[in-house]
């Protein structure tokens, strides 16, 4: 799913779209974040072009997922408004190094990102001040995958990166994104063998024509009432979140 984490105010509606067949939104909880939660938001089986409405009314963390057997195991999960942690050992940069030390696929996928973002500084950066310590361990590195995941769509998308370090999708109606290869491929190509652990959703747009924003905390955000705290950058459309919801199987592997 891009963006993994979108910031959003009180009354902002986040509009989750399907890039393919097969898939679902269900509310989940950090600590659990593939189950769903009681009265919580849930979606059955869609497919693409489908799109999801969910008003916010809280800026506290409000995680979802995929709830189609296996896929938010191999991380197709995200979260609206994360908590952040700016240069603390609990954010995302701080606990890289630790995720990469305990695994060679997470160690190589980095390194691939590292070189594919080093004449970005706004896609190097993405997500670099989400606080994933909450997540359970399994997740976290999933977490971190996923952020890597969208400085790699930043990175072969430099179009939509603004000066401001915000993105802007604006142009994805007509001009589809690039995706980059999932975990499991980029390992593949480097020479490395992906657990099923590192296989990642990507992400495609589906007709989106709202403009997303993103620095680094990695956070797509809605008009400049959103969270500032994490560091996200804004939307410029009225209002609307676009999380672009990927399913395309010859992306990744589910």
């Amino acid at each position: 799913m891009v963006p993994f984490a979108t910031n959003a105010s009180v009354g902002d509606t986040i509009r989750f779209t399907w890039g393919a067949n097969g898939h679902t939104i269900n509310q989940g909880s950090e600590l659990e974040p593939c189950n769903t939660t009681t009265n919580g938001f849930a979606t059955g089986i869609e497919n693409a072009t489908f799109t999801f409405d969910q008003v916010i009314n809280s800026t506290d963390p409000l995680f979802f997922f995929c709830n189609a057997p296996t896929h938010c195991e191999k991380g197709m999960f995200g979260v609206i408004n994360p908590l952040s942690s700016f240069g603390a050992p609990t954010s995302a940069s701080g606990m890289m190094q630790s995720l990469a030390a305990a695994s060679v696929d997470l160690a190589t996928y980095e390194s691939i990102t590292d070189k594919a973002t080093a004449g970005s500084d706004a896609a190097s950066a993405w997500g670099g001040n989400i606080d994933i310590s909450g997540f359970p361990a399994w997740a976290q590195q999933s977490a971190a995958e996923n952020i890597l995941f969208t400085r790699n769509v930043m990175a072969q998308n430099p179009e939509i990166v603004q000066a401001d370090g915000s993105i802007d999708l604006s142009s994805v109606s007509s001009t589809p994104l690039m995706v980059p290869l999932d975990v499991a491929n980029a390992l593949a190509q480097a020479g490395t063998t992906a657990t099923s652990a590192s296989t990642e959703p990507t992400a495609a747009a589906a007709g989106a024509s709202t403009t997303a924003g993103a620095s680094t905390n990695g956070a797509a955000s809605v008009g400049s009432s959103a969270p500032a705290t994490n560091g996200a950058g804004a939307l410029s459309s009225s209002r609307v979140l676009v999380a672009l919801m990927v399913a395309v199987a010859t992306f990744f592997a589910l």
